[in-house]
C-alpha cells in the first residue's frame, strides 16, 4: 500500500511558522502533518506491510531520541514542559523514519525528489513576493522590516523567522547548485530553483545562512574539482557568480545599499542587533553547560533556566544555536550520540562518493551529493537558529538513506 501523503510532506515543511494551540500547547502546521503519515507508517510495519529499514543512522537517532526521553526525565527543572518539547522534537525527527522507510522503489523517490524541488521553488519564490508586497505596504507579513535585539531584518515567508527562511533557501541553493555544477542532465528546475532560493537567501538578510551557503560553495567545488567536464564547470561558475552580483545589485537597489554591505561587512559582528542578544544568551547557556557538562538539563530547560518558567512560543528564552543547544540540554553524551547519527550518515556518504562510487556517473551520486552538502549547509546556518524542531531538515537527511539503497540496487526499479 503505497502511501500518497507523502508527496505533499516537503509543502507541509514550509509551513513551519504557522502555529495552533492544542489543549494549551503550541503544535505548528509542519510538525501536526508528520504524525498521520507516522501512524500509518507504524500500521504497515505492525501488519507486516514494510519492514523498518536497519540502517546506522536510524539505530543512532533512535537510540538518540531514546536518551532524550531518559535524560529529560531525570535533569529538567522543569520535568513536565521539558517532556512535551522532547515529544514535540521527537515527533519531528520521525520524519526522517516516515521518508527513509515509505520510499521503497525507485519511481517513489524520483517522485518524491519532483516534489521535493518545486516545494523549494515555491516557498522561495513566495517569500521574495511577500518581502517585496511588505516593502512597497501592500502587506504586513512574511517580512520583518525593522531589526533589533530580538527581531531580525529580512524575510520569513510562512516560517519562523527569517533565520529559519534564510536557512530553508541555503539549502535549496547548495543542493541545486550542486547538481547543476556535476550534473550534465539536470532538470530545468534545478535552475529556476537556484536563482529563487538565492535571491531568497539574499532577502532573508540572515548571517548565518550566507556562512552556510559560502561554505557550501567551497564543498562544491572541493567535490566537483574531479570531474571531467572541466570546461563546463568553467561556465557554470561563471554563470553562478554572476547571478550572485546581478541579484545583489537588484537586491540592494529594491531595498538599502547601505544597509546590504553593512550586514555583509558585519557578518560576524557581535557588537549590535540581534548579534549582541545571542552572544548575551550564548554566555548563560555555556555556564549552564559547564555546570551539568555530561548530561545537560533536559529538551529546551533553557526557557526555564533563562526565562523563569514564562513559556510562550513568542517569548520563550531561546539559545538559538543548536549545537548549543544539544550541549546544554543533553550535555557532551547527547551531543556525541547527535554527532553519530550526522556522521554516520553525512560523512559516511561523502567517503562513499569518493571511494565506492568514484567511477560511478549516475544522476542518483549528484543527488546524494547535493543532499549531503544542503544537509551541512543547513546545520551551520543552524548555528545562529535552533532548528532542530523543523521538519524540513530532516526531509534533507531522511532522502540519504534512499538514494544510497537505490545507488547501491536495493529497491525496486
Amino acid at each position: 500500500m503505497k502511501n500518497k501523503l507523502i508527496y505533499i510532506l516537503p509543502l507541509f515543511a514550509g509551513l513551519n511558522g504557522i502555529n495552533f494551540t492544542i489543549y494549551n500547547y503550541n503544535v505548528r502546521l509542519d510538525e501536526l502533518f508528520i504524525v498521520p503519515l507516522s501512524i500509518l507508517l507504524l500500521l504497515k510495519v505492525t501488519v507486516g506491510k514494510i519492514k523498518i529499514k536497519k540502517d546506522k543512522a536510524s539505530f543512532y537517532l533512535a537510540i538518540f531520541l531514546l536518551f532524550a526521553f531518559i535524560d529529560t526525565i531525570l535533569f529538567a527543572p522543569d520535568i513536565k514542559y521539558s517532556f512535551m518539547q522532547t515529544v514535540s522534537i521527537s515527533t519531528v525527527a520521525l520524519t526522517f523514519f516516515v521518508v527513509n522507510n515509505e520510499l521503497s522503489s525507485s519511481n517513489q523517490l524520483d517522485k518524491f525528489i519532483k516534489y521535493f524541488l518545486i516545494a523549494g521553488i515555491i516557498y522561495s519564490t513566495s517569500g521574495i513576493i511577500l518581502f517585496s508586497l511588505s516593502k512597497i505596504g501592500l502587506i504586513n507579513y512574511g517580512a520583518n522590516l525593522t531589526d533589533d535585539l530580538i527581531t531580525p531584518y529580512g524575510a520569513y515567508c510562512t516560517m519562523v523567522e527569517p533565520n529559519v527562511f534564510g536557512g530553508y533557501c541555503a539549502g535549496y541553493f547548495i543542493f541545486s547548485l550542486t547538481i547543476i555544477f556535476n550534473s550534465k542532465n539536470y532538470k530545468k528546475y534545478n535552475l529556476l530553483l537556484m536563482i529563487t532560493s538565492l535571491i531568497g537567501l539574499f532577502l532573508s538578510f540572515t548571517r548565518g545562512a550566507w556562512i552556510a551557503a559560502i561554505i557550501g560553495i567551497i564543498l562544491i567545488l572541493y567535490f566537483a574539482r574531479k570531474n571531467k567536464v572541466i570546461k563546463s564547470k568553467a561556465s557554470r561558475l561563471f554563470f553562478v557568480f554572476s547571478l550572485i552580483l546581478i541579484s545583489y545589485v537588484g537586491i540592494s537597489v529594491f531595498t538599502s545599499k547601505a544597509f546590504l554591505m553593512y550586514k555583509i561587512t558585519n557578518i560576524i559582528d557581535t557588537n549590535s542587533g540581534t548579534g549582541l542578544s545571542r552572544v548575551l544568551t550564548w554566555d548563560i547557556a555555556f555556564n549552564n553547560i559547564k555546570n551539568n557538562f555530561f548530561f545537560g538539563t533536559g529538551t529546551y530547560s533553557f526557557a526555564t533556566i533563562a526565562g523563569k518558567g514564562a513559556y510562550g512560543w513568542q517569548t520563550n528564552a531561546w539559545i538559538g544555536n543548536f549545537f548549543i543547544t544539544i550541549l546544554n540540554d543533553y550535555g557532551i553524551t547527547g551531543f556525541l550520540l547527535f554527532s553519530l547519527f550526522f556522521s554516520s550518515l553525512v560523512f559516511k556518504s561523502l567517503k562513499m562518493i569518493k571511494t565506492k562510487y568514484k567511477n560511478i556517473q549516475s544522476q542518483d551520486k549528484w543527488i546524494l551529493l547535493a543532499l549531503c552538502l544542503s544537509s551541512i549547509s543547513i546545520y551551520i546556518a543552524f548555528y545562529f537558529a535552533t532548528g532542530f524542531a523543523l521538519i524540513y531538515s530532516w526531509s534533507f537527511l531522511g532522502l540519504i538513506p534512499v538514494v544510497i539503497r537505490k545507488l547501491n540496487k536495493e529497491i525496486i526499479l
